[in-house]
């Protein structure tokens, strides 16, 4: 089993508007972490996330939002001006939570979706992507 990430900086994550991943927001924020949420809908999703926070006690979040969608090449930030992604200088853990599972797709587009993206953006540090960024996930 893996550890909620520890540290002072900001975590990055995805995924949580869903069951699990609204529950180790929680548990990020009770431990004092910083969270930028990668949402496709910033606004709404944040304001529900943090009035459910707000019923468990949670009334003080550093939480920010960020518009992200694992639909759209590389998550919609390819070609995004360098001065709009300043604020992943300020990351120090992803969470990678969020999962495209729509069908009918093959384990192949689920991976790269899922896997990849992820990879293009912050395991490759600032490098220019080298994958396919075509889309693999089909939105319902």
């Amino acid at each position: 089993m893996t550890s909620i990430p520890t540290g002072t900086g900001r975590v990055l994550l995805t995924g949580a508007t869903g069951q699990i991943g609204r529950r180790l927001l929680l548990a990020l924020v009770q431990r004092g972490r910083a969270v930028t949420l990668v949402l496709r809908r910033p606004l709404a999703q944040e304001a529900d996330l943090r009035a459910w926070l707000h019923t468990k006690g949670v009334t003080n979040a550093d939480i920010v939002s960020v518009a992200g969608d694992l639909s759209a090449p590389h998550w919609g930030w390819l070609h995004e001006p360098p001065d709009r992604m300043a604020w992943t200088q300020d990351i120090e853990s992803v969470v990678h939570m969020a999962g495209c599972t729509s069908r009918p797709i093959a384990w192949r587009g689920h991976r790269t979706s899922n896997l990849w993206s992820t990879w293009l953006r912050y395991g490759a540090g600032n490098s220019t992507p080298t994958r396919p960024n075509k889309p693999m996930c089909k939105r319902r």
